[in-house]
């Protein structure tokens, strides 16, 4: 069994998001390729607001499911990454009385900002 890449898993998984989004279209992993790539000049679909609305929001939930999904760290251009850390068993103190509260293991994000786009940031001028 031949090892997915990145993108492969991604787009695999943007073409299951946009088939349930818009079952009336078929929907196949080329098409999501292109969506994802931005390569749309083969595509010839009728753009609507709705279906806009609806690639978007299905292209979201593709992310989401791979980053947690896959645990991977999902990059944004220069603005930076997602990443997926495992959060161990932790007790924490009820403020209100005191008592020991047991939060379990699970998933948490974070996001890191990339370098290029905090330098943006240190040198735009607030008046």
């Amino acid at each position: 069994m031949a090892k997915l890449g990145r993108t492969d898993f991604i787009t695999g998984i943007l073409a299951e998001e946009l088939q349930a989004t818009l079952p009336t279209m078929r929907v196949s992993k080329a098409l999501a390729k292109e969506i994802l790539e931005g390569d749309t000049d083969s595509v010839e679909i009728q753009i609507t607001k709705d279906f806009g609305t609806a690639v978007l929001d299905s292209v979201e939930k593709a992310y989401v499911r791979a980053i947690v999904e896959s645990q991977v760290n999902i990059g944004l251009g220069t603005l930076g990454q997602f990443k997926v850390e495992v959060k161990p068993e932790r007790t924490y103190r009820n403020p209100q009385d005191g008592s020991p509260v047991v939060k379990p293991t699970h998933l948490a994000t974070k996001f890191a900002v990339s370098k290029t786009f905090k330098e943006v940031l240190e040198k735009t001028v607030i008046n």
